[in-house]
């Protein structure tokens, strides 16, 4: 059991998630705690809920009988609340992995080229839209983490933003003084706690707003099914194809806690490949 000094209050849970995610994945995480919470009270229960055995019931006697419930195993939304479920409270449990390797799948990230960021900047007519594509794709911010910054933690002087991203780790990331410009003119018109916010609302899902609305401006430009998180796939693929950077260096900008992460920038796609052949090889 945990210590009794561990309070584990939805109130603190709801905080800690909302800091760090969606409206949508924090609303699935509290659902999960409010199912599951008071059974993972032990590293075996732990366990049992990562594999997906986790049974539950009102008499855990078997042989007296008993509602049983099973949750499905591998489910990464399943680990990704336990993942945040013991950092939150910080729980004397470990999420063990399987011993079971499954193959390694080849994974394919989707990312504009440098031309089509530039496109979408220059000719979204929204302000707030194309200062955020600019600025996710300059620092490497993710969404959530840009949108929700306080305009204490913007440093035009030193072209800095700051600020808790994933996982609770501080960071500090620059931007171009180009962007420094446009951006002491956003904040003149802008000026509340949260800049980046669409509007005071806060029951407002800013995130999802921005989505929305970058989303329709892709269409405009042919671009089809465009996400958020492209743009800083975008940036990965830019500093590693275009400017030659080294993984540990885009490691760094990107803030992955594994090179292993960043080592997708190295998946090039053969349309790239083919291209390139053409023009440089075949001379096309």
């Amino acid at each position: 059991m945990p210590s009794d000094e561990i309070i584990i209050s939805e109130k603190k849970f709801t905080e800690f998630l909302s800091a760090r995610y969606s409206r949508t994945t924090t609303n699935t995480y509290l659902t999960l705690f409010k199912a599951y919470a008071k059974h993972l009270t032990t590293q075996s229960a732990i366990n049992d809920f990562n594999k997906g055995t986790l049974r539950m019931g009102k008499n855990l006697n078997k042989d007296k009988g008993y509602r049983e419930r099973e949750i499905e195993g591998s489910n990464p939304c399943h680990k990704g609340f336990l993942k945040s479920y013991i950092e939150c409270f910080k729980l004397p449990f470990q999420i063990i992995k399987s011993r079971m390797k499954k193959g390694k799948q080849q994974t394919k990230i989707k990312y504009l080229e440098k031309k089509q960021i530039d496109q979408l900047i220059n000719n979204i007519e929204d302000e707030w839209i194309s200062i955020l594509v600019r600025l996710m794709f300059e620092t490497g911010l993710r969404l959530r983490e840009l949108i929700n910054t306080k305009v204490k933690n913007i440093n035009l002087n030193e072209r800095t933003i700051s600020g808790i991203g994933k996982n609770g780790k501080q960071f500090i990331t620059k931007f171009s003084p180009k962007s420094r410009t446009l951006l002491q003119k956003y904040l003149q018109q802008n000026k509340r706690e949260h800049p980046f916010h669409y509007n005071n609302n806060p029951q407002e899902d800013h995130p999802r707003r921005f989505w929305y609305y970058l989303k329709k401006a892709g269409k405009l430009l042919n671009i089809e099914n465009l996400h958020p998180h492209m743009i800083r796939h975008s940036l990965g693929h830019h500093l590693r194809a275009d400017k030659k950077f080294d993984l540990q260096q885009i490691k760094t900008k990107l803030r992955h806690s594994q090179l292993e992460t960043t080592s997708i920038y190295t998946t090039a796609d053969n349309t790239e490949v083919d291209n390139k052949i053409d023009q440089e090889v075949f001379e096309k």
